[in-house]
């Protein structure tokens, strides 16, 4: 029967040459046992191998005529339908098999034999324990005309594959639900820590702002002891404020919610910013802060969020101090690298401090990390600083890179994009004023504090320092904008403005007259401030008729503060508390420079 059945599929063969070229390879081994076996009348036959293959192949394999009548069936097929083999040929499916499987059987063979294809699906036999799956396919199989004339089967048993497949499955499944339950914990946690956080804030801001109150003298007179004591605790709580902002940003950053500015912007104004920031910290370790190359800064720019390259690097210099032991140097340098099409802006903050081990560069990088002493650790600090600040970085484009081992120091660097922008949108000097107006504070109340000619101005709160500089600030900004727009009552809108400035400049006055400041000490108030916003505003002088259009526009600044001197220093002589000022009438205005 394996003879004939052979020599129908030596004809046009749809399908069955392959099902049974991957009977020979399942029982290769098998076949060559009995070769071995032959006796020495010589090799076997053709017909004597392909029955030797056939029937020792361990999947289940059989033919069926077009009538469903069983032409063949080997011994792996037969265990699988519950029959011996000696009583399958010549039966068809509906007296083997129950109802169900045999009309089934019967389905899938009629549309293989009208479509002359081949087929293969999933059939399961069996209950309980004796439950097998199997992968099926049935192929049409011509006679020597290139007619259909039956079906041949093999199957393969995938039910230790299935029950792999299905533990798979439910693995996948419970990590799945364990992966959503850390997700929703993760949630939940940075919802805590933002909400917690925002609760915090509130009311600390209120401690500092009454302390700053009681420290100004507005309940009573208040002494060198006391005025001491408000400017601890106005320190405390500013730490405590950062502290309070890095958990924010954390909770930002893991909830995919936190977001940068990418746009070009001086370095040197977040570089010497952030000196200015860290400077009293260094000072009082006994740390030298030095930045040999400054005026090489004046020529770079970047392309990020200035106040967020503000804090990254307030966060390298503040680590590379707490770090460095007394005596010690912390240098910053800056340089452009080039990087073919894509050059790049270095920041390099080098110490003399500890070190870190190279084992842990890493992950110094990760949020809580500390690897200088866990509970016995010799400075302050949460560990959050660098996480938050390498995440800030990718967001800007870069990236932040250490160079360390113990007892040799520590290179922090910081990797921005650089920027080759131009001039042409930096003359509009109201709208940079407004942008930039606590870069322009900062650098002011850091150069008040600086000043040894000061009394009590290296003592002052910040609030104190400031005194009414910052309104006057938004003022002149105002007016700035008002000369670059077109309104044709550029000089009635400016001239409005003076009332507010002039109350402003000698309330100023008047402050600074409780400091115990005098009309000397009040034009260094009014050099620094105009120093400091030349500095965060033009950076590089630029050239051509940018130059020309913002060196009117300085001129026009120092116009403003030159008046707002003045009335400063009538309202310092008189101790103004209230009341108004003579409005002074408008400085005559430059021509249009855009």
């Amino acid at each position: 029967m394996l003879a004939s059945l052979l020599q129908l599929s030596a004809g046009p063969v749809a399908g069955s040459v392959g099902l049974l070229a991957t009977v020979v390879a399942i029982a290769a081994l098998a076949a060559r046992r009995r070769v071995r076996a032959s006796d020495a009348a010589g090799a076997p036959t053709q017909h004597a191998l392909l029955q030797a293959m056939f029937e020792d192949s361990p999947d289940p394999a059989y033919a069926k005529d077009r009538d469903g009548r069983y032409l063949l069936c080997n011994a792996a097929a037969a265990r699988a339908m519950g029959w011996p083999a000696g009583e399958i040929v010549g039966r068809t499916d509906e007296e083997l098999l129950p109802p169900e499987r045999a009309a089934a059987a019967r389905a899938r063979d009629a549309r293989v034999l009208a479509g002359g294809g081949s087929e293969t699906i999933e059939v399961v036999t069996g209950d309980g324990d004796a439950r097998r799956t199997y992968l099926v396919t049935k192929s049409a199989f011509r006679d020597a005309s290139g007619a259909v004339a039956g079906v041949f089967g093999i199957a393969r048993d995938i039910t230790r594959r299935k029950a792999d497949e299905e533990a798979l499955a439910h693995a996948n499944h419970v990590l799945e639900e364990a992966r959503a339950r850390a997700e929703s914990a993760s949630r939940a946690k940075s919802d805590f820590l933002a909400t917690m956080s925002h609760e915090l804030r509130t009311p600390l801001n209120a401690i500092l702002g009454y302390a700053d109150l009681l420290g100004m003298g507005v309940a009573g007179p208040v002494s060198d002891d006391q005025r001491r004591y408000f400017t601890r605790i106005e320190a405390s709580g500013r730490h405590l404020l950062a502290l309070i902002d890095d958990v924010l940003d954390v909770s930002k950053i893991e909830a995919g919610e936190l977001s940068v500015e990418r746009r070009p912007a001086e370095l040197a104004d977040v570089v010497e910013a952030a000196l200015a920031l860290v400077r009293p910290q260094a000072d009082a370790k006994g740390v030298a802060l030095v930045a040999p190359d400054a005026e090489a800064w004046r020529a770079l720019r970047y392309v990020g969020d200035p106040d967020r390259v503000r804090q990254i690097l307030v966060n390298l210099l503040s680590n590379a101090v707490k770090f460095t032991p007394e005596g010690g140097t912390v240098t910053v340098a800056c340089a452009v690298e080039d990087a073919g099409s894509a050059p790049r802006v270095a920041v390099a903050v080098r110490d003399t401090g500890i070190g870190i081990p190279a084992s842990e560069h890493a992950r110094i990088f990760e949020p809580f990390v500390r690897v200088d002493g866990g509970l016995n650790r010799r400075v302050g600090g949460t560990g959050l600083g660098l996480a938050i600040s390498r995440q800030l970085v990718h967001l800007m484009g870069g990236d932040i890179a250490v160079e360390s081992a113990p007892g040799e120091g520590s290179t922090f660097t910081l990797r921005l994009p650089a920027s080759t922008a131009g001039w042409e949108a930096r003359v509009r000097l109201g709208e940079r004023l407004l942008a930039r107006m606590a870069d322009v504070l900062t650098a002011y109340v850091a150069a008040l504090r600086q000043d040894a000619s000061l009394p009590g101005a290296a003592q002052a709160t910040r609030p104190a320092l400031e005194g009414h500089a910052g309104a006057l600030l938004a003022a002149m900004a105002h007016d700035f904008a008002v000369l670059d727009d077109d309104a044709a009552d550029r000089g009635s809108l400016i001239a409005d403005g003076g009332a507010f400035k002039a109350l402003l400049a000698e309330r100023h006055g008047g402050q600074r007259g409780r400091l115990g400041w005098d009309a000397s000490l009040l034009a260094r108030d009014f050099a620094h401030l105009g120093d400091a916003i030349e500095h965060v505003l033009v950076g590089v002088p630029p050239r051509g008729r940018d130059a020309a259009a913002l060196g009117d526009q300085l001129d026009l600044l120092r116009t403003f503060l030159a008046e707002a001197e003045a009335l400063a220093v009538d309202g310092l002589h008189r101790g103004v508390h209230t009341g108004t000022h003579p409005v002074p009438p408008p400085p005559s205005l430059p021509p249009r420079t855009r």
